[in-house]
């Protein structure tokens, strides 16, 4: 994917000047999300002046998928965000569970009459119109909120992953997995949890059952449940951090290596 920076000379030479600029980062942060229906995930983040969106639509009678990316400009006449540049992707799921991506079917900037648009309705959903092969006409997509991934908090010894379920339709949330203190001491506790994100308190809310694994004599862990639900609050912030709990809760960080135990 061509970086943003670089698209913009070729947008002023085609004259878009209907786009808006940095300024207006403030009126399209609203995009900033992660976005879903059951078969279909839309990532959109903020890229050097503009915004870069992935939408992975996985095909329900095959092994494999469609990947679509665009580069957009935020356009203030009509609240959306609007494409400069898409490339669409079909790959395969091969017997080792690999990813494998075919050819482009298209890359590069778009042409007018090409160009694919982003906006959100009255119900908050987002609707995808693309220029290209008018795909997702009939699809609108849920805020999820962005958590995929692997957060911390070293210092007081948090950290929590989220694996996104909605791939399956009949589950439709987050897993949550929480470990709190060091699991190469003497005792540490897991939570296994599911959440669901709440887009107009912009927090996501999980509940599940907790284990603490306790090191006995011989070096082991034993682990003991005690069946009680345990509820955990999650908050992203405007710096990109994630906060554990509420008032004063326990800021996270994003790991973006992830678990490097797998």
């Amino acid at each position: 994917m061509k970086k943003i920076i670089g698209i913009l000379l070729a947008v002023m030479m085609l004259g878009m000047c209907a786009f808006a600029a940095a300024e207006d980062a403030d009126a399209g942060a609203k995009f900033e999300s992660d976005w879903a229906f059951p078969s279909g995930l839309v990532q959109i983040t903020y890229e050097e002046d503009g915004y870069k969106i992935r939408i992975d639509i996985e095909n329900e009678k095959t092994a494999g998928g469609t990947v679509w990316e665009y580069s957009c400009l935020y356009n203030a006449v009509t609240d959306s965000l609007v494409s400069v540049s898409s490339s669409k992707t079909e790959y395969t799921i091969d017997d080792q569970g690999q990813v494998v991506y075919g050819e482009a079917a298209y890359e590069g900037l778009d042409d007018e009459g090409t160009y694919t648009s982003f906006t959100i309705d009255e119900n908050g959903k987002l609707i995808w119109k693309d220029g290209h092969e008018d795909f997702g006409a009939d699809l609108n997509f849920d805020n999820i909120g962005s958590f995929e991934g692997l957060w911390k908090n070293e210092e007081a010894q948090v950290e929590a992953e989220f694996m996104w379920e909605g791939m399956d339709p009949d589950n439709y949330t987050y897993t949550v997995y929480i470990i709190t203190g060091n699991p190469e001491g003497d005792s540490y506790t897991s939570y296994i949890m599911k959440g669901d994100y709440d887009p107009l308190t912009g927090k996501l809310l999980a509940s599940g059952t907790r284990t603490v694994f306790t090191k006995n004599a011989a070096g082991e862990f034993d682990s003991a449940d005690d069946g009680e639900s345990f509820e955990a609050v999650f908050t992203v912030t405007d710096n990109g951090t994630l906060i554990y709990g509420e008032e004063n809760g326990i800021e996270l960080q994003f790991d973006i290596l992830g678990r490097s135990n797998g």
